[in-house]
């Protein structure tokens, strides 16, 4: 049984399909930008938050499954955390697909424990995935932004392209190689080993099998620009990276979504809201 279900539109050219999505692995992939003086932006903003530079970048944190959603509401305790938008790739039958999300984020925990503060909000996804086939030929010409509401006026927060970010097959071919603190131990045909050497609480080690790679194009028997390329595994779903905020990184109450295809004339959007839960000690 997947860790989590979501209903999601995957559209693959003129078609689009409702589906339910079982998702079993999440991965949040931070400080994976191309240009190393906008990743070294982004780090000293959240060093002025407090938070320690990352021990390497990129780096691939772990997240619950569980904590993936639809909802246009979310909730979290404290006032602390804010969202940041995301180019999604999500690996799921035989495909790969890609969206929008954001990865909601306590601001107060990320001081003293990044990982932690991954894990404490739930991540909001938007609704509808693009075969990755379709965009490929024009990747970087994709635009992510995002919107906040303060003081009851919607203002631009994120804006620019998703060529600011490793592009994909860079960033999976890291998270795979980086073993143990991202994706789980792999065996034959990119499956999860349900044991590892010295027992499931010993630390896994990297896999000395080949990651799975993407078949022939399903729509037209040749090869895609997925063919030979290494894979994310089956049903796992990763945040890719995040642009620099305006006006810096900050608590969000509101926070909406996109990411565009301007050659194709295309958005994929969503939008949620944060219930704030007290904090009683």
């Amino acid at each position: 049984m997947a860790r989590q279900t979501l209903l999601l539109t995957l559209q693959d050219g003129a078609a689009a399909a409702a589906r339910e999505v079982g998702i079993d692995d999440a991965v949040v992939a931070g400080w994976t930008g191309r240009d190393a003086a906008a990743v070294e932006k982004h780090i000293a903003e959240l060093e002025a938050l407090g938070v320690k530079r990352p021990a390497t970048t990129p780096i691939f944190y772990r997240v619950s499954a569980a904590r993936l959603t639809t909802a246009t509401e979310i909730e979290v305790v404290g006032r602390h955390s804010g969202g940041e938008v995301e180019f999604v790739l999500l690996q799921h039958g035989g495909r790969m697909w890609v969206g929008a999300g954001s990865d909601h984020t306590d601001r107060e925990v990320e001081t003293y424990g990044v990982t932690v503060s991954k894990q404490m909000c739930d991540k909001p996804v938007a609704p509808v995935f693009w075969a990755f086939d379709d965009v490929a030929p024009h990747w970087d010409r994709l635009i992510l932004r995002a919107h906040v509401i303060e003081n009851g006026e919607r203002k631009i927060y994120q804006e620019g392209p998703v060529a600011a970010m490793l592009k994909p097959f860079d960033l999976i071919e890291r998270a795979l190689a980086a073993g143990t603190a991202s994706l789980p131990v792999f065996g034959e045909g990119g499956r999860e080993r349900s044991e590892r050497p010295g027992g499931n609480d010993a630390a896994p080690q990297p896999s000395t099998h080949p990651a799975p790679t993407a078949p022939p194009s399903p729509k037209t028997g040749r090869d895609s620009v997925l063919a030979g390329k290494m894979l994310l595994p089956e049903d796992t779903l990763m945040f890719c990276g995040t642009l620099a905020a305006r006006g810096g990184v900050r608590p969000t109450e509101r926070f909406e979504f996109e990411i565009q295809d301007p050659v194709l004339g295309r958005s994929i959007a969503h939008g949620y809201s944060v219930r704030v839960l007290p904090v009683l000690g």
